[in-house]
Parts: C-alpha cells; sequence; structure tokens
C-alpha cells in the first residue's frame, strides 16, 4: 500500500511521465544491427527540433542522454554507463526550473528523489532502494 500511494502521488503530480526510460529502449531496439547505432542517436519532433538524443558506444548508452521540449528547452538529463541509467537524473519545466532530482543505479530508483513545483517550492523527497521507497522526507 505504501509503494501505491507513492506511485500515485508521483503520477498525479506528473513527475513519472516527464522521463521514460522505456520510450528511448523501444526506439533503439528498432535501430539494432543499423549503422545508426554507433555513437549517437536523435529523435526528432515534427518541428525538426530534437526530442532527445542518445550518446552510443557499441549500440549501448553511454554518457548523458538529453530530452527536449518540442520549443527546444532542455527537459532532462540523465546518465548512462554501458546500457543503465546511472547517477543524477535531472527533469526540468519547459521554463527552466528543476521539477526533479533523482538517482539511478542500473536502471533501479536508489537514493534521494525531489520533486519541485513549477515556481520552485518542494513537492516532495523520498528515499529509494533497489527501486522500493524506502522513506518519506518531505510529502505535499
Amino acid at each position: 500500500m505504501y509503494k501505491s500511494i507513492i506511485l500515485i502521488l508521483c503520477i498525479a503530480a506528473g513527475y513519472l511521465n516527464a522521463f521514460d526510460l522505456n520510450m528511448v529502449d523501444n526506439d533503439l531496439k528498432a535501430l539494432s544491427g543499423t549503422s545508426e547505432d554507433s555513437d549517437f542517436y536523435r529523435k526528432y519532433y515534427e518541428n525538426g527540433k530534437i526530442k532527445y538524443e542518445v550518446p552510443l558506444i557499441n549500440g549501448q548508452r553511454y554518457g548523458i542522454q538529453r530530452g527536449y521540449y518540442e520549443s527546444g528547452k532542455i527537459k532532462y538529463e540523465v546518465p548512462f554507463v554501458n546500457g543503465k541509467a546511472r547517477g543524477y537524473l535531472k527533469v526540468y519545466y519547459e521554463n527552466g526550473n528543476l521539477k526533479m532530482s533523482a538517482v539511478y543505479l542500473d536502471n533501479k530508483k536508489d537514493g534521494l528523489w525531489k520533486g519541485y513545483k513549477e515556481n520552485g517550492e518542494p513537492a516532495f523527497s523520498y528515499i529509494f532502494k533497489d527501486n522500493e521507497p524506502v522513506k518519506i522526507l518531505f510529502e505535499e
């Protein structure tokens, strides 16, 4: 029940919708075996602006993956090592304010996750371990 409450709160606030590891995975699977998967992959909006860009080494994500709003402003940044999210994820509102900061360890939520309102005020602060919430530090 504890996990369900947190998940519902996050989805309702729109935080988890801002970044989806699986969306990019599906696009990269479609590239498998092509020459495009050698060093960098970009997906574009219909207006020609970059939707997201993924650095690749031997067909695996490696480095900072960035996503963008249709306006061209940064939406998120997340580091990858050997194809897995590892490090600090940052998600931004289109106005440039931080929406969420989080920690991934081998594609799992691990460590401190903080969410912010569009005006910059704190919205939540949770601690995760192995993809499971272990403590609520703050929640509005």
